[in-house]
């Protein structure tokens, strides 16, 4: 009876053993995934202005250890006006996603939701919201000045008021004007302007004034908040006497009319406003016209009280510098082929000196000059990124210098927070000249900074020189992945210098690596990269100080992780009828895939054929959803083909991918092994016995539990050997040989024999033992 019970446990253990092996073989049936949580969520400043980025910081955690990627939507007034994923890692990670001031404006409620998947697509949200400015402010406009030209005018000639308004609010809105003669109201008129500074101006028509009489322009000039600022400009006096032109006594034969010529318009255009003490300035009049003749002389008025000589028509331009510094307005009059004297033209300020203030102002980040060696001359390149906390980037100044001569100036406009700025030449420079490129960066508000590079005007390849010995990239990658390129350097000219290498990602500088490189020295660069979906373009910018400079670019593809893509690859180089291809080919690869349940890779069907063809692809032998390619492709030449294998059960499998077109087929057999996730222990060991019994990561007590029933059944299975069916020369005789001796019905029995007559030995009630022999039902019927 007792051996009877321990032989069912046995078998009771046994089974409960083989099922909790199998079930932490297969971890999918007992892993429970936890869902992510959002530890915290926060948008730095906290109180911001609408001139500050928005920062939104988001910590995210996983007890599971398999966080995948965290999404932000930022809401402006509920409005959703940017999204953004980034991707997260392990149990515990932090990332962050920023929103430009240009979203946002004084008084706006901003929300940044934050979203965190795991691998399961389970996920938690959480928001934070905040506002910006929490009482609007608004500063008021400024006039610079008001000034009517031209300042001493005759009774023939129109007057034009000009005013240069600024707000530091960037919300200017319009200007009125008012014209009084002799102190009397003559005339009004509205002209709109608009950002941080504008320039307006109002004509009062000659035949509103006559000789003697005062005239002055009064401005007041609104923002779009409602806030004003007045100005007036000095009187000016209308001189001289009206002229009545002869009447006009045409010839007897034939009789002549005159054609009625007006007045031409004089336009000057200055190459730049901001200007140094003794900086030459370049002033021009080619955009003055004359509606009905052309313009043949120019007259310029710098506005220091020194003017031009009249310039013949095609001297339509002059140079002049300042001594002092101080704001002037420069303006020029114009002839046309009548001789007709025109107006001034609307003044041009022109600002010499110091100017601007320090708060606030831009910054030049960055600086570097590139030489490039051709037949004869050599080129530099000077090139900028600037950056202003302000976000009113206007334009940097480029001053190219040779052994301390200016050469020439040169401007490039910026615009935004931040910015790239270049400027370009070509001189035949010896070697021993230095050249240098000066730039500035100007801001609306007219704040600057300023740096300098230089370097020699010529220099041998031969004393220093860059080669790329290695240059790798990865061509193609699925979208959860980042991007990277390498490159492998060496120096060998015969100079040493710091190596600067830089990355460009679609023109955009995103990195950059300075060392010391000596001579014959070797080094290798990688960078990574984050970008979205679609082709990109990557740059590498590698440079010694001595000039050398190289240059290497890639196309790198990103395509969604379970999406598929076909790339057409360039055709060999041939005649109109002969791409290079002369036999229809497919080669599948590879045939061996190893991937990890959940995860992918991807195979790759290069298709040749020399005319255009149809290719129908397939794949058979595993379920439909885990195979993502292209079914149809259209082939002329050579083109390359990714199938995107995503397995989601553990397991062996053989599967068959085929590319038919017409009669031909190209098939490979694919051989298959889905590998179980990773397990990880609290300690993060890997695999062995602990890896079987602890099913997920964190459930090490579950692990614990099943070791200890494992120990029991295994002790227990041995105690119950003990009672294992005896034979029957076990029940007589026990373990050892006993002494012969007598029993009922006088049967003599002996060890060494072991002869039994059965019939004389048992009743009728009789049991078999283990062995097939025989045992009385009842011990007590021997």
């Amino acid at each position: 009876m007792m051996k009877g019970m321990f032989t069912d446990i046995g078998i009771i253990g046994l089974t409960l053993l083989v099922a909790f092996l199998l079930a932490a073989a297969n971890g999918q049936s007992v892993i429970t995934n936890t869902v992510p949580n959002v530890d915290s969520v926060s948008i730095d400043p906290s109180n911001p202005t609408k001139y500050n980025d928005l920062i939104c910081n988001a910590q995210v955690s996983d007890a599971d250890g398999n966080l995948d990627y965290v999404d932000f939507k930022w809401y402006v007034n509920s409005e959703l006006v940017r999204e953004n994923t980034r991707l997260v890692y392990g149990d515990l990670d932090t990332e962050s996603d920023t929103l430009s001031a240009s979203f946002t404006d004084a008084s706006d409620h901003v929300v940044c939701e934050v979203r965190v998947y795991d691998f399961s697509r389970a996920y938690d949200y959480t928001t934070h919201a905040i506002h910006v400015g929490n009482t609007p402010t608004n500063s008021i406009p400024s006039l610079s000045y008001v000034e009517i030209t031209p300042r001493q005018p005759n009774p023939h000639q129109d007057l034009t008021c000009s005013v240069l308004v600024t707000d530091a609010d960037d919300n200017l809105d319009y200007v009125i004007f008012e014209w009084r003669r002799n102190g009397l109201f003559i005339r009004q008129a509205v002209k709109n302007v608009m950002g941080s500074s504008d320039v307006a101006s109002d004509m009062l028509e000659w035949a509103k004034t006559n000789s003697g009489d005062t005239v002055k322009c009064y401005v007041k000039v609104y923002d779009g908040r409602g806030s004003s600022a007045n100005g007036e400009s000095l009187p000016v006096v209308v001189s001289g006497t009206s002229v009545t032109p002869p009447p006009y006594n045409p010839p007897y034969n034939p009789p002549y009319n005159p054609p009625a010529y007006g007045k031409p318009v004089a336009v000057l255009t200055v190459n730049d406003y901001y200007v140094d003490r003794g900086e030459i300035v370049h002033f021009s009049g080619v955009s003055s016209y004359d509606s009905d003749g052309s313009v043949v002389q120019y007259m310029f008025d710098f506005g220091d009280g020194t003017q031009s000589a009249w310039l013949p028509e095609y001297t339509y331009y002059t140079y002049h510098s300042y001594s002092d510094s101080g704001t002037y307005y420069a303006r020029v009059k114009v002839k046309d082929n009548n001789y007709i004297e025109s107006d001034w033209s609307r003044p041009v300020v022109v600002r010499v000196g110091n100017y601007g203030t320090n708060a606030n102002s831009p910054e030049i980040e960055d600086m570097d000059v590139f030489v490039y060696y051709n037949d004869n001359y050599v080129n530099f390149q000077c090139k900028t990124d600037v950056y202003d906390t302000s976000g009113n980037l206007d334009y940097v100044k480029f001053k190219w210098y040779m052994d301390g001569d200016l050469v020439i100036t040169e401007k490039d406009y910026v615009n935004g927070y931040s910015d790239e700025a270049m400027s370009e030449i070509n001189l035949n420079a010896e070697d021993d000249y230095i050249v240098k490129c000066e730039a500035t960066v100007y801001d609306t508000d007219h704040n600057y900074d300023s740096e300098y590079r230089t370097v020699h005007g010529s220099s041998t390849e031969e004393a220093c020189r860059l080669s790329v010995e290695r240059f790798d990239y990865f061509s193609y990658f699925t979208d959860d992945k980042d991007g990277w390129v390498e490159i492998a350097l060496k120096n060998t000219g015969e100079s040493s210098g710091t190596l600067t290498v830089k990355l460009y990602v679609d023109g955009s500088f995103i990195d950059d690596y300075r060392t010391y490189m000596s001579v014959d020295e070797e080094v290798e660069k990688k960078f990574t990269f984050d970008v979205s979906r679609g082709v990109h373009t990557v740059k590498l910018e590698s440079y010694l100080p001595c000039g050398n400079t190289i240059t290497r670019e890639a196309s790198v593809h990103v395509v969604a992780m379970a999406s598929s893509v076909f790339i057409p690859e360039d055709r060999a180089p041939s005649d109109e009828d002969d791409n290079g291809i002369t036999e229809v080919n497919a080669i599948i690869k590879p045939t061996n895939l190893d991937i990890k349940v959940g995860s992918g890779k991807s195979m790759e069907i290069v298709l040749e054929s020399p005319s255009k063809k149809t290719f129908e692809i397939s794949v058979d032998g595993i379920p439909e959803d885990w195979a993502n390619y292209i079914k149809d492709v259209e082939v002329d030449g050579r083109g390359t083909l990714h199938i995107y294998i995503v397995p989601k059960e553990v397991g062996n499998y053989e599967f068959t991918v085929s590319a038919r077109t017409g009669s031909e087929t190209f098939s490979e057999d694919i051989s298959l092994y889905v590998a179980p996730l990773e397990q990880k222990d609290e300690n993060n060991v890997n695999g062995g016995f602990t890896g079987m019994i602890t099913a997920s990561e964190g459930t090490w007590l579950s692990g614990l539990v099943i070791l200890v029933i494992f120990v029991v059944l295994v002790t227990t299975y041995f105690v119950a050997g003990k009672f294992k069916g005896k034979t029957y020369e076990d029940h007589i005789y026990g373990q050892e040989p006993v002494q012969p001796r007598m029993m009922k019905g006088s049967v003599s029995i002996t060890p060494q024999s072991k002869e039994v007559d059965i019939n004389k030995l048992l009743p009728a009630a009789i049991h078999k033992y283990t062995d097939g022999t025989y045992y009385p039902k009842h011990g007590g019927e021997f």
